[in-house]
Formats: C-alpha cells, sequence, structure tokens
C-alpha cells in the first residue's frame, strides 16, 4: 500500500474549496425589500385627488403587510400574491405620476414601482408602491400619496380598516 504526502496548502485548498462549494450551493431566502409589514404615516394630496385631506388622514397608522404567501391590503387578504417590479427614472415617473419626485422626498436615481396583483384581479387600496430603498415609501391610491415606514413589530400580520 502507498501513501501519498498532504501539503498543508493541498488540505487548506480542500477545505476552503469545500466551505465556497456549500456556501455557494445552500439557498437563502431574502426578503425583498417591500416585504414586511407598513405603517402610514403621512398623505400627500398633489393636486385633484378622489380624497380629501379628512379622508386620507383618517388612513394614518394604518398598515400593509406584504410576503410572498400573502397580502393584507386594507381589509382585504390576498393569498399567493405575484409582485411585478419596474424602474423608473424621473421622466417616466413625472409622466405617470404628474408630481415632481422631490415633492415626495425622492432623490435623484431610479424610483422602484412595486406592482401587486392577486388572483382575482380585483383593485384596492396598497398594490401599487413606490420606493426608493432606504429613502422613502409610498402607496397610491385615489391620487393620493402616503408615506409608508416599515414597522419593527413583525409578530403577526396587520389588519387594517379603511
Amino acid at each position: 500500500m502507498t501513501h501519498f504526502p498532504i501539503s498543508k496548502a493541498a488540505l487548506f485548498f480542500t477545505a476552503f474549496l469545500g466551505i465556497a462549494i456549500s456556501l455557494v450551493s445552500c439557498k437563502t431566502d431574502v426578503p425583498e425589500v417591500y416585504e414586511g409589514t407598513w405603517v402610514v404615516t403621512e398623505a400627500t394630496l398633489p393636486g385633484i385627488t378622489a380624497m380629501s385631506q379628512t379622508e386620507a388622514d383618517s388612513w394614518l397608522g394604518k398598515s400593509f403587510s406584504y410576503n410572498t404567501e400573502r397580502a393584507q391590503l386594507a381589509q382585504e387578504s390576498c393569498l399567493a400574491p405575484t409582485y411585478k417590479r419596474e424602474t423608473m427614472d424621473e421622466e417616466t415617473f413625472q409622466s405617470a405620476y404628474r408630481i415632481r419626485r422631490d415633492r415626495l422626498n425622492f432623490e435623484q436615481g431610479d424610483i422602484i414601482r412595486i406592482e401587486l396583483q392577486c388572483n382575482d384581479n380585483s383593485l384596492m387600496p396598497g398594490q401599487t408602491l413606490l420606493m426608493q430603498e432606504d429613502v422613502v415609501t409610498y402607496l397610491t391610491w385615489d391620487g393620493v400619496f402616503f408615506m409608508l415606514e416599515k414597522s419593527n413589530n413583525e409578530a403577526a400580520p396587520a389588519v387594517a380598516s379603511i
């Protein structure tokens, strides 16, 4: 029986390669930036809207929850939602929403629009999110821009009533 000596360098290389393969093969589910529970903290009425300021202010404190299995939008649950992500430059945003980005505290750079679709194709508040990660997030409804802040309390899905 013949023995072949293994150098320390070869042993370390083999161990390193094994660890690297393990890390690459492990699938980690990193949540999307929009996943979680969000609370309405401000309402901006840029012009003509379907709501009065008083109606819009009644949304303050309401929460909306988003994840891959379920979205809780107002009093409606959306099971197995699908999310579509679109990047909007300044011109596209201005054309679509007729409001300047700085009025909503968006910084320079692209704005991400997240469109949520439920299996019954119904329209409900919270299906459109506008965001710049770590800057600001809004949901739009009836011409009003509702600023959202991510909640730290993820114990249970929020149920909002509007």
